[in-house]
């Protein structure tokens, strides 16, 4: 983090030799905006930094000073900060993962499998006669994945339509939500974060994911190269 920091200051102060060296320009307004660049540059959610120490270190360096912690200290703490910051939301993202599942649980025509890890809920019948996923298929669908605040991370409408599911390569809650779909079914499934991606990926950690799902044909299992980037992408990124 600290590298990335003086990397941008670095290559805004040489922005800004670029400019005072290409025009007459006033010292004083660009010391201002290398400020303003400054305070962007460690503008960070996880640790409230005290612009007017930041100021007093900037001082002191400039008198010769020594700094109150090398940078080795100081990538250890800010280390050691972030990982407190993501396990509180790890935390606080199960238990209002958990609320959720147990809340929804009471809502009509929710099912619950996996031990209550995962629930889904048929928003479109299809006819009894109809084609039906089983582990062995490699089922052709829609989908939209989302988290539980309604961010969309994944969406087969916006990357040309339908696309081909090897039912291996998808997290667990989502391959055994759509185990048993037929053909024409409609289904949204709730999975909890273990049935998910955990704390891994690229999701906030222990996030419960929402998927909405259309199955569109049972497929076979010779999976298209473009479907498998596709899901790789979309999907299996965030594991």
């Amino acid at each position: 983090m600290l590298k990335k920091i003086f990397a941008s200051i670095t290559c805004g102060a040489l922005a800004m030799c670029a400019l005072c060296n290409a025009a007459d320009t006033d010292n004083t307004k660009l010391s201002e905006t290398f400020g303003h660049l400054i305070c962007r540059s460690i503008d960070n959610p996880i640790i409230n930094f005290d612009l007017e120490s930041i100021i007093k270190g900037m001082r002191d360096s400039a008198a010769g000073s020594t700094a109150p912690m090398t940078e080795e200290q100081f990538e250890e703490v800010i280390a050691t900060l972030q990982d407190e910051s993501f396990q509180q939301l790890a935390d606080s993202n199960l238990k209002q993962a958990e609320s959720f599942l147990t809340t929804n649980r009471s809502n009509d025509n929710i099912v619950e499998v996996e031990s209550g890890m995962l629930q889904y809920q048929v928003l479109q019948e299809a006819p009894s006669d109809a084609a039906t996923v089983t582990e062995n298929t490699t089922p052709v669908i829609n989908y939209k994945g989302m988290c539980l605040d309604g961010t969309v991370f994944g969406d087969s409408s916006q990357v040309g339509g339908p696309i081909t599911v090897p039912l291996d390569q998808t997290i667990a809650g989502f391959s055994k939500g759509i185990v048993g779909m037929k053909v024409g079914e409609k289904r949204k499934l709730f999975v909890h974060p273990e049935m998910a991606y955990g704390v891994g990926g690229d999701l906030p950690p222990n996030s419960l994911l929402v998927f909405e799902v259309e199955l569109v044909d049972i497929g076979n299992n010779a999976v298209a190269d473009e479907d498998q980037e596709t899901l790789s992408t979309s999907m299996e990124a965030n594991g």
